[in-house]
């Protein structure tokens, strides 16, 4: 994950504070994946919808 809009330790610190259900980190992705990783994104945001 190479978003630098937040520092790791920011991103980190922000997922303990407020846990959601998952987190999914697209390797080699910056701060828009749509553009970065859309085949990646689409992938994880096609399990996502599968969730109940």
């Amino acid at each position: 994950m190479d978003n630098r809009a937040l520092s790791p330790y920011v991103q980190e610190k922000l997922v303990r504070e407020n846990p959601p259900e998952g987190v999914y980190k697209i390797k080699g992705s910056d701060h828009c994946p749509f553009f970065s990783k859309p085949q990646s994104l689409h992938k994880i945001l096609a399990e996502i919808v599968q969730i109940p």
